[in-house]
Order: structure tokens, then C-alpha cells, then sequence
């Protein structure tokens, strides 16, 4: 599923099930599987600012943090609005996200996650991630929080379904990205 299946408007979020769209999620999913189809849903790491999720997200500190004030999450622009990156390097982040992709996508029946949108790239550029206990620089570990939040979808994926192999998709990588999701190139643009 592209992301419109997140819309509200002609924005993206992440987690939320457009009901005008797809009025019921399990009824979608039982049709392809029915037909013996399996569906990948795509997510973006990067929640906008009027997402119904923000708020309780920032109060858990869950996002990349500003560089002028550690305090504050960094924004950025993100699908014609503005935004916060989560920020995978909090372990809290990760099962955050391994709650969501949970409730909001496998439980109704998704087989995959497609990860989008993952390069990480910020307007800030003295962004601070938690860095697992050390406060780091965003731009020394941009692609690894792509890595770990493929991680994060694979491991919900595992533990809801632990008897069959999860399969994954995401837009950007690093070496040793295979071992949780293969890479398309489709729609990616490098300068």
C-alpha cells in the first residue's frame, strides 16, 4: 500500500488509516489474501507537526533534537509540511515503533512494511540523536538510523508472526541492511 492510505488531506501519517479510503483494513487485507496476495504498507520515520501521534511522542523524547535547542526536536520540511524525525537511537523509539507498526498495520492483517522516505536528511544539520546514552551528531549516524529502523519494523514483524520469515522493503540502506530488508531504486535520487 503507498502511503495514501495515511493521508489526511494531501498529507502523510504515518500509523493513521484514512477511513474514507479504506473504511475497513481487515475487510482490505482478508480480499488480497483471499486472492493470495500479501500487502506491504509503507511507512515514513518522520511524524508532521498536526500528526494525531506528535505530541505523545515528543513528551517521550522520542525524536532527533534540535541543534540549537537539545531540548526541542528538530523539524524539518517532510511531504509539504513540517516535521520530526524518530529518533531511532532511543531504545524507547524503537519499541515505540515496534508498538505501532503492531497495532496500526500487522494486526489488521499487513504481511510487510515498506520503509520510505528513511535517508534522514534534516534541515538542521547540528541535529543530536540520543546516541544510546551519548548525545551524537545526526550527520555521524544518518545511515544508521535508517539501519535501525528497518531493524525496528523487522523485529515487530518477527515477534507477530513468529513462525514465518519477515520480508521488508526500504528506500535507503547501508552495508549489512540485507539481513532485515531489500533496497529498490525506483524513485531514489542521489546529488
Amino acid at each position: 500500500l503507498s502511503s495514501g492510505y495515511t493521508s489526511i488531506g494531501a498529507k502523510r501519517y504515518v500509523f493513521h488509516w484514512n477511513r474514507q479510503k479504506v473504511p475497513d483494513p481487515r475487510a482490505l487485507t482478508d480480499a488480497f489474501h483471499a486472492s493470495k496476495l500479501r500487502l506491504a504498507a509503507n511507512v515514513k520515520p518522520c511524524l508532521l507537526l498536526d500528526h494525531p501521534l506528535y505530541e505523545k511522542a515528543k513528551a517521550k523524547g522520542l525524536f532527533v533534537r534540535s541543534g540549537d535547542a537539545a531540548d526541542e526536536p528538530a523539524t524539518s520540511r517532510f511531504w509539504g509540511a513540517r516535521g520530526s524525525h524518530l529518533d531511532f537511537t532511543n531504545d524507547e523509539t524503537c519499541a515505540w515503533w515496534m508498538e505501532h507498526v503492531t497495532e496500526q498495520l500487522l494486526e489488521f492483517g499487513i504481511d510487510s512494511t515498506w520503509n520510505d522516505n528513511n535517508e534522514f536528511r534534516l534541515e538542521d544539520e547540528r541535529a543530536l540523536c540520543a546516541g544510546f546514552g551519548v548525545r551524537t551528531p545526526l550527520r555521524l549516524l544518518r545511515p544508521l538510523q535508517t539501519l535501525l529502523m528497518i531493524r525496528c519494523s523487522w523485529l515487530a514483524q518477527r515477534a507477530h508472526a513468529t513462525s514465518l520469515r519477515p520480508w521488508l522493503i526500504s528506500r535507503s540502506g547501508m552495508p549489512g541492511m540485507q539481513r532485515y530488508a531489500q533496497t529498490w531504486s525506483g524513485d531514489n535520487y542521489t546529488e
